[in-house]
């Protein structure tokens, strides 16, 4: 099981539970908003790893997408 923590700028948390790491990378990109900042914590063996690369943008694909809005 993969818990899944997303926290708001007005600084209240919130804790999901999803079955994988799959399912977790789906609910982040519906809950995670840019400039948010997200914890990550535990193995690779659970796909953490894959969590992180999934939800992180680099600087300049920020840059473009804020460009869009």
């Amino acid at each position: 099981m993969t818990t899944t923590r997303t926290g708001v700028s007005s600084g209240i948390c919130s804790l999901y539970m999803t079955s994988d790491a799959g399912e977790a990378i789906a609910l982040l990109h519906d809950k995670v908003m840019s400039g948010d900042l997200v914890l990550v914590k535990g193995s690779r063996v659970v796909g953490m790893d894959t969590i992180v690369t999934a939800i992180s943008v680099d600087e300049a694909t920020e840059q473009s997408l804020r460009q869009l809005e």
